[in-house]
């Protein structure tokens, strides 16, 4: 196991591929949940308010989740925020866009990503995510493997495919189950997936961006009945920030910015209450 600190993190593991690799790394890491969990039993007095403290601020930035199979237990982890997706509240859209580097290449501190949320005056929703590669062009840390390599899987050749410094994202985007899909998504590296989870709608699929490129993808959707009041934003877990943009359309052609800044937390955005929603 390989450890690597400081504002990037990252933690990989190197195993023989003859092996069985999830059995591999629960006996690789099973121990150091143990350790951790002991130390944490085991703090003296003057140590317990700053673990205290990181405790809560890993759970606020979802850098700690944790599920059970017991739902009593599951409950308890959902009311202190640790528990990944609620569920999305009646009257209000819901929008969570989970980001999956498939590429194997840790690549993802030169990735800037950016939501714009645009609600147009019939109600009907543009969601625009847009992925940018700046690996030759950024200026913060650099560690060892930082785009050093990636491979890609190809589907019709049935084979990986090297390619070095490319982002290869499998995008997970969480919509209300009520929604309705006004056409393909566009933008995926081949068809995107829908489904429904846990009552919610998700479109799923592939966005591969090369250095130096950006990657948009837009999923159009109309509300269910009743419409919404505002939109509520979940904040993807190991990821310090993103770009958001909320823009209304008015009757009059107007259009409002309601919300445009950096997200680094849930958000919640109310929509002006005029008459075009009765």
């Amino acid at each position: 196991v390989q450890l690597e600190v400081g504002p990037n993190a990252t933690a990989y593991l190197e195993t023989d591929r003859a092996t069985n690799e999830a059995i591999e790394k629960r006996r690789l890491l099973q121990p150091v949940l143990q350790g951790l969990l002991e130390r944490m039993q085991t703090v003296s007095g003057d140590q317990l308010g700053p673990l205290i403290g990181g405790l809560q601020r890993a759970i606020s930035g979802r850098h700690l989740q944790a599920y059970a199979r017991d739902e009593q237990v599951n409950a308890l982890f959902q009311r202190l925020g640790m528990a990944g997706l609620p569920d999305p509240q009646e009257g209000r859209d819901f929008v969570a866009v989970i980001d999956s580097n498939v590429s194997y290449v840790k690549i993802q501190s030169v990735i800037e990503r950016e939501v714009i949320y645009l609600r147009r005056v019939d109600g009907v929703v543009d969601l625009l995510i847009r992925w940018t590669n700046g690996l030759s062009t950024f200026d913060g840390p650099r560690y060892e493997r930082l785009g050093a390599t990636g491979q890609l899987w190809d589907h019709q050749a049935f084979e990986f495919n090297y390619a070095r410094g490319t982002y290869g994202n499998y995008v997970r985007v969480y919509l209300p189950g009520d929604v309705e899909i006004a056409g393909l998504p566009a933008g995926f590296d081949g068809a995107p997936g829908l489904s429904y989870q846990r009552g919610m709608t998700v479109i799923s699929g592939m966005v591969v961006v090369e250095d130096g490129e950006t990657q948009t993808i837009v999923v159009r959707y109309r509300p269910g009945e009743g419409g919404f009041e505002g939109v509520d934003f979940w904040n993807q877990g190991g990821l310090e920030a993103e770009s958001l943009t909320v823009v209304e359309n008015l009757p009059d052609g107007q259009q409002i910015p309601l919300f445009s800044g950096v997200q680094d937390t849930d958000l919640s955005v109310d929509f002006d209450p005029t008459p075009a929603d009765d």
